[in-house]
């Protein structure tokens, strides 16, 4: 199972246990003994899914989106996975296994479904649409929608945007 506190934690909030003692020692230090303050008062417990994780990133102005860009972040302390979550230790783009089918997948099964649904629900979303997915050997999965840049992946956005940043944000949120 994955464990999730259902809050913002600086990107410290999942865990992976690997053993029932392990579980219920987060679900303890979450829920009892305040690990994550408010953040972690409540808590999302989900199947594990396994795969290469990508975080998708594209401008929106509620209808329209930029060509998405994929970068790959470095999440726990350790080597090959081992250790607990951070908040981000660097990045990487493009991702080995990104490929223009891959793209084009997400784009017409993942960003623009998003996109329409947010439409037709009346709260459209202007700004950057951050989608972090999971590729699995059943093909991508959502993990987590964010409204913002993530850290560290914007030192990367930054330096490939051809442009005025400023100006593209203001477009956006004028349209």
């Amino acid at each position: 199972i994955v464990i999730k506190a259902d809050g913002l934690a600086a990107g410290k909030g999942v865990f992976l246990p690997e053993s029932k003692e392990e579980m219920n020692e987060t679900l303890d230090d979450l829920l009892n003994k305040s690990k994550l303050g408010e953040s972690g008062n409540s808590v999302l417990v989900e199947d594990r899914i396994y795969g290469k994780e990508v975080s998708v990133f594209c401008f929106t102005d509620g209808k329209n989106y930029s060509k998405p860009i994929a970068i790959c972040d470095y999440k726990r302390v350790f080597d090959n996975d081992l250790g607990g979550n951070t908040g981000g230790m660097g990045c990487y783009t493009p991702p080995e296994f990104w490929s223009k089918e891959l793209e084009e997948f997400t784009i017409k099964k993942i960003i623009e479904p998003t996109i329409n649904a947010m439409q037709e629900k009346k709260s459209t979303f202007k700004g950057i649409l951050y989608t972090g997915l999971m590729i699995t050997n059943e093909g991508p999965k959502v993990i987590e929608y964010n409204c913002r840049f993530g850290d560290p992946e914007c030192e990367l956005i930054m330096p490939m945007y051809d442009g005025e940043i400023l100006d593209t944000l203001m477009e956006v949120a004028d349209s």
